[in-house]
């Protein structure tokens, strides 16, 4: 069985990179480009793991991991960000 992944990212590239290479990697990938998106597809799916972006316009994806977890509790998950800067410190993301 393989492991299922969503990934959250409103940058398409972003989103078509991640895609890209986990599933080369031979994972089972779904993507979404918001967070509505991402917890439609959470009901639907009890994924293994969320790649999200942290900075996604309509919430947070702090935010958006704790609304999928209220659906699928056990998910591991990275948040990831492009757009982060040297102001940014750990305290802001955990």
């Amino acid at each position: 069985m393989k492991i299922s992944i969503l990934i959250v990212d409103d940058e398409v590239d972003v989103r078509d990179a991640w895609d890209l290479a986990l599933r080369l990697a031979g994972f089972d990938v779904t993507t979404a480009g918001s967070p509505n998106d991402a917890l439609e597809l959470a009901e639907q799916q009890a994924f293994d793991v969320v790649i999200l972006d942290f900075i996604i316009p309509g919430m947070t994806g702090l935010e958006l991991l704790v609304r999928i977890r209220e659906r699928i509790p056990y998910i591991r998950s990275v948040i990831v960000s492009g757009k982060l800067n040297s102001s940014t410190s750990a305290a802001d993301i955990t």
